[in-house]
């Protein structure tokens, strides 16, 4: 089982990141610096993941960032939440949004299952769309600005960058996205509109194909479209 160190202070359950992942993971939570610095040496085995609740270290995020890039530069780290004036140093850590905390075990168990080279922040990248599948952000190169998307959209888009010029019926999006949950045609064409918007100005486009499914097209005059 993956093991998880959480900086977090406490909260009630329902609002607590350690309950979220608890049962899935093996969870140490840490409620101070002083008890991080004291206890985390103990521990004998490296975490595979270091989460760290942003608002409840601002004053300390620069210095907190810093240190772990010293004592433990070989993990994965994700920042729950934003703080401003604070960009993580490490290229490959990862600020998740704290609005989608309760899609926070599917964005962790992408973490651990990734298995792309230290330093790509977790990208899957085609032409000129860039996705930050933990982040669940979206560009377009060469100087676009990130656009947030919600997390069923990001995983849809990600099947689908996988699968460039395949069609992709609805099932197949379902399956891989949903798994076991039902969903209905008008709620999958819902989300793919909004993708479309998203890749408006793209090299890539989003195609209906006759019969039932979507295709990921290369549209740029290179192309021959």
């Amino acid at each position: 089982m993956a093991v998880i160190w959480i900086l977090e202070r406490p909260r009630r359950p329902e609002e607590s990141t350690p309950a979220l992942l608890q049962g899935d993971f093996a969870v140490r939570a840490f409620a101070s610096l002083r008890n991080f610095l004291r206890l985390a040496p103990l521990r004998g085995r490296l975490p595979d993941l270091l989460i760290v609740r942003s608002a409840d270290f601002a004053d300390e995020l620069i210095n907190l960032e810093n240190l772990l890039g010293l004592r433990y530069e070989s993990v994965p780290r994700l920042y729950l939440g934003t703080v401003e004036g604070f960009a993580p140093a490490a290229a490959d850590a990862i600020i998740y949004s704290e609005e989608d905390r309760t899609q926070l075990p599917f964005a962790v168990q992408e973490i651990l299952n990734f298995d792309g080279p230290r330093g790509s922040s977790y990208v899957v990248q085609l032409e000129d769309l860039v996705l930050d599948t933990a982040g669940h952000r979206l560009k377009l190169l060469p100087e676009g600005e990130w656009m947030r998307l919600k997390p069923k959209e990001g995983q849809i888009l990600r099947h689908l960058l996988k699968n460039p010029n395949h069609c992709l019926s609805h099932e197949d999006l379902v399956m891989a996205v949903w798994r076991d949950v039902r969903v209905s045609p008008r709620s999958m064409a819902s989300h793919i509109s909004r993708l479309r918007r998203y890749l408006q100005g793209s090299q890539l486009e989003i195609r209906n194909v006759y019969g039932g499914g979507y295709q990921l097209c290369n549209v740029s005059p290179e192309s021959g479209e």
